[in-house]
């Protein structure tokens, strides 16, 4: 509590409740010497020195676990067996705090940009940043959902390219839980999904209830966000673009389709290859993708695209 009280800009961020979410899950906080001495504490192995429960937790999460892994975090006290999650909320956003810029010129969230350009840029540098194996992952003896490893395998890759976000993992809130809180001046929810399908009734081709029921816990404020996006990793080959009901909400639906290693924003094209390091059928111009759609002209210290 001390450090609230005593912190300079203490003033500004606790006379809002917003304002004080933004801080408590910025960089700014992550970087702070509370929270060092908050994960020595928590940690046995000081973890901000030598991180081995994080390594462990991140191979499990990441869908590349080894023989030994749950055995250990079982022994250490982080990990559910019967739920099969990580008990810790807090060792489970540590690990993505933890990674280090890898970019030499790393990117940044620019403040004169809208909070919905910024969150799409997230969406499109963390996919094309991907290796190909961290696409691949497969339910392992951890029973850790596939798409929960594609959600922290392209969060890894957005902490590793973006100098000022933070992002929380499994964020909670009073009804529900949602994949992604992203911060800063976006301050969003991003739902993942995997394989959104489409189901048949009364004759006719309907979309299931899985992407409109992601889409209605947002407009229904079960997530308590204003802004919003859900991401669909679509892994089959040749499936087709699903999309709510409602077409009014189309442009909140990014869709990765891995076959053709393209990018769809509701049904229009917006990145092909979405994945640098995968083959692409048929690679389009960034110039001519971006015809279209308002894209900053600079995203890292270097006057440059999306590409």
């Amino acid at each position: 509590m001390e450090y609230f009280f005593t912190h300079p800009e203490a003033k500004e961020f606790l006379a809002d409740e917003k304002e004080f979410r933004r801080h408590f899950f910025s960089q700014t906080f992550v970087r702070s010497t509370i929270y060092r001495q908050v994960c020595s504490r928590c940690f046995d192995d000081g973890m901000a020195i030598e991180p081995n429960s994080a390594k462990t937790v991140s191979r499990v999460l990441s869908g590349r676990e080894e023989d030994n892994d749950i055995g250990t975090l079982t022994r250490m006290g982080w990990w559910d067996s019967e739920k099969q999650d990580v008990l810790s909320a807090l060792l489970l956003n540590a690990c993505l705090n933890y990674v280090k810029f890898t970019d030499p010129t790393p990117m940044y969230l620019d403040q004169n940009f809208s909070q919905e350009q910024n969150l799409e840029n997230l969406i499109i540098e963390g996919l094309y940043a991907m290796e190909p194996h961290e696409l691949t992952c497969a339910t392992n003896a951890s029973g850790w959902p596939v798409e929960n490893a594609l959600s922290f395998n392209w969060a890894f890759r957005v902490k590793a390219r973006f100098i000022n976000v933070h992002l929380e993992f499994q964020k909670t809130f009073p009804r529900k839980l949602v994949d992604f809180y992203v911060n800063g001046n976006i301050d969003a929810g991003l739902e993942m999904l995997r394989n959104a399908t489409q189901t048949v009734k009364d004759g006719a081709r309907e979309q299931s209830q899985d992407i409109d029921e992601h889409l209605e816990r947002f407009l229904t404020r079960s997530y308590n966000v204003d802004r919003f996006a859900l991401l669909n990793f679509a892994m089959n080959a040749k499936e087709a673009i699903v999309l709510p009901r409602d077409d009014a909400h189309h442009d909140k639906v990014y869709t990765y389709q891995h076959s053709t290693n393209s990018l769809y924003r509701g049904k229009t094209l917006i990145r092909a290859p979405a994945v640098a390091k995968l083959p692409c059928p048929a690679p389009i111009p960034i110039a001519k993708l971006e015809e279209d759609r308002v894209v900053p002209e600079r995203l890292t210290g270097r006057k440059r695209g999306l590409g």
